[in-house]
């Protein structure tokens, strides 16, 4: 079975087909905050950006059931916003904003090791 046959078969909706379809053809090398790609161009917007996972976060990764990637992502804006604030507390309410784009960049990549890889999430 191809990855594409996996990727067809799944039980998501067909604008995840499409999106993890894509991730697929730019062929992936490796996962991590800045994922490695043979083929960059061939990735969309759509593909690289998580509007929802942007405003939901963690909330978002645990209704997609990367509940553990949540808790780590959850500790790490804990963790991020504790050491921001005693070195300059004007600045600690830009590690939300950072710990969102984390999570918008890094959701669909994570969703498609979770569901095609069948890869727990956990760690980056």
């Amino acid at each position: 079975m191809t990855v594409e046959d996996k990727i067809n078969n799944l039980d998501v909706s067909d604008s995840w087909k499409a999106k993890f379809l894509t991730i697929t053809k730019a062929k992936p090398i490796s996962f991590g905050l800045i994922p490695k790609f043979e083929n960059p161009k061939e990735l969309n917007f759509s593909a690289k950006f998580n509007f929802l996972a942007f405003f939901f976060g963690v909330i978002y990764y645990a209704v997609k059931g990367m509940w553990k990637k949540a808790l780590a992502i959850l500790g790490l804006g804990i963790i991020l916003t504790i050491v921001v604030s005693v070195i300059n507390p004007n600045f600690a309410q830009f590690v939300g904003y950072g710990i969102a784009g984390l999570a918008a960049g890094m959701a669909n990549y994570d969703f498609y090791r979770f569901k095609v890889l069948d890869e727990g999430n956990f760690w980056w």
